[in-house]
């Protein structure tokens, strides 16, 4: 940056819901708002000192705002995004640099005057026909709208002006509040002042503001992403606000839905399942707390509710396309692939660019034996769409599955790129790796599976194996455990987890294990030859050798008996 210009926009997410600052920053009895501040002050302080060991600290501006703030609880809203009071909408502007004086500016202003005020301050010209001013002295009416309202509810948005020290929010029950003496904004003045009112909504049209615009298509874990943070993507006519519920007759509704959504993203499930059937016995024509209900049932495993929630969504909307698209994962969950099928193909035939139906119709043929048609539909789709990352990759596991590796392997890697890649695509790379003899490669890519499918037993299995070729038996343990507490009585387990013992010289823990394996199958050949693997290491040479004759007959008898098996007529 030494001796010449520069811009610099950096964002920090701190503080935002999830409120999740660093360790360091959270000691007993402090607040985790005020956590992430304090970290977030720090990173501007590192910012600052990179500035300055460049030499440019007597020359740049800077300029901190914020894009909204947390409800906190006021009026009810614990995040932002719903409402548009003070809590979430008044944010911090700061500049310091050369050329700005120190002062506290007593006026309206918009985060929209920020172009014009930074280019005046840095000697640039204002470009014509910029919504902003320059600040301050440029004061002037701001326009503020939040639409989540009417998009995730059906009832009216909050649509609002700020004039001066007075403030309207432009619902069915309008609210007007004066800045200078209620910025907690308590006291509803538009019953007392209906010419404000008045005069303030003519200024509203004025402003000559247009509806959102149709969202875009996105895969489940975008839409889970966006939603988790207070964002949406939704199908709803915004195109008239006439007739709409004012929001303040549904606030201990709204209240259940915002406290659902924190208990869900902080893992507290069960009570978020709590709160959105209460809404949905209140509410049951809305979409969205069905959709999230049903969502948190699959998570819990109980694909079946969730059926039942979306089929009745279903048939208050039809060709509602996010609804459409989680019944395809309950019924995916339940194993109804029949079904799932029929509604990826509606989904296509409502968005046929949707990346997201396109592979859960190859998933749906796939588990109805349609291997072909599933592998048919995804090279045609993806020759129409060769930027849809999540076909790729369900279409190179198909691949995959078919041992036709060449044509899996690039395929697979590019699913590594969609947003949530399809089940199996970096457990498949991880088999290739090992394959390749790159262990910790495919130890990596397998590890990266389990993160994003915890339920993916196969890629465990082949993980564990991959840790143990490596001799990394401790990492091999709580894998083992873990799906062992699925399956106790799982032999194959049993033996893996009495191996990795015997491997660490564990001997003692090594004999509880082969103990249990002991109650379950006495003369499996497996069992006795570590049996007498672990006697030979305890000094009992003679014992041992008596167990490992005893396996070596076990094995000879089990062989024979399979022998006869297979060559006994059908």
């Amino acid at each position: 940056l030494r001796d010449r210009s520069f811009f610099l926009w950096t964002h920090l997410y701190d503080p935002h819901h999830p409120l999740q600052a660093p360790e360091a920053y959270l000691g007993e009895g402090v607040d985790p708002y005020d956590a992430e501040l304090a970290y977030m002050d720090d990173q501007i302080g590192r910012l600052q000192a990179a500035v300055e060991a460049q030499g440019q600290g007597d020359d740049t501006l800077y300029v901190l705002v914020a894009d909204h703030g947390e409800g906190m609880g006021g009026h009810l809203e614990l995040t932002h995004g719903l409402f548009l009071y003070n809590g979430t909408q008044r944010v911090p502007w700061i500049m310091a640099g050369p050329g700005v004086e120190a002062a506290v500016v007593d006026q309206t202003v918009g985060l929209v005057d920020l172009m014009p005020t930074v280019l005046q301050a840095m000697g640039v010209a204002v470009p014509e026909g910029l919504d902003g001013k320059v600040q301050p002295g440029g004061e002037h009416p701001v326009y503020l709208e939040s639409y989540q309202l009417q998009e995730r509810f059906g009832y009216a948005p909050h649509i609002a002006l700020v004039d001066g020290p007075m403030k309207l929010i432009d619902t069915p029950r309008p609210e007007l509040y004066d800045q200078r003496s209620d910025l907690r904004e308590l006291k509803n003045l538009a019953t007392e002042q209906p010419e404000v009112v008045a005069a303030m909504r003519e200024k509203l049209l004025a402003v000559g503001a247009t509806t959102p615009g149709k969202a875009t298509d996105m895969d489940a874990e975008t839409r889970s992403r966006l939603e988790a943070l207070g964002y949406v993507s939704t199908e709803a006519d915004l195109s008239s606000r006439e007739g709409l519920p004012d929001p303040k007759d549904k606030l201990p509704m709204l209240k259940l839905m915002q406290q659902a959504q924190r208990m869900a993203s902080a893992g507290a499930v069960k009570e978020a399942i709590t709160r959105l059937e209460e809404v949905n016995a209140s509410e049951p024509t809305l979409i969205e707390p069905r959709l999230r209900l049903a969502r948190l049932y699959v998570k819990v495993g109980e694909p079946e509710k969730a059926v039942v929630i979306v089929e009745e969504a279903i048939a208050l909307q039809p060709d509602n396309v996010a609804t459409l698209t989680q019944a395809i994962v309950a019924h995916g969950r339940l194993g109804n692939a029949a079904r799932a099928l029929e509604l990826s193909e509606q989904v296509l035939a409502l968005k046929p660019d949707s990346n997201e139906a396109a592979e859960f119709k190859m998933t749906s043929l796939d588990q109805l034996g349609r291997s072909d048609e599933a592998i048919a539909e995804g090279e045609a789709y993806l020759a129409q769409h060769p930027e849809a990352h999540n076909v790729a990759g369900a279409l190179g596991v198909l691949y995959a599955v078919k041992n036709e590796l060449e044509k899996a392997e690039p395929l697979l890697r590019q699913g590594t790129q969609a947003s949530q890649p399809p089940r199996h695509v970096h457990h498949y790379l991880g088999v290739l790796a090992a394959g390749a003899g790159h262990p910790t490669e495919a130890i990596q890519l397998l590890t990266t599976e389990l993160k994003e499918y915890p339920d993916n037993r196969t890629a465990r299995i082949f993980l564990i194996r991959a840790l143990s070729l490596e001799k990394r038996y401790p990492e091999v343990r709580p894998h083992v455990e873990l799906l062992l507490k699925r399956t106790p009585d799982d032999l194959q387990l049993l033996l893996t987890s009495a191996q990795v013992e015997f491997n660490q010289e564990s001997w003692a823990a090594c004999a509880v294990e082969l103990d249990k394996i002991k109650a379950i199958d006495p003369e499996e050949p497996e069992y006795l030859l570590l049996r007498a693997n672990l006697l030979a290491k305890q000094g009992q040479d003679e014992q041992a050798k008596v167990v490992f004759d005893q396996a070596k007959a076990s094995k000879a008898q089990r062989k024979a008996a399979a022998d006869a098996a297979a060559a006994a007529p059908p």
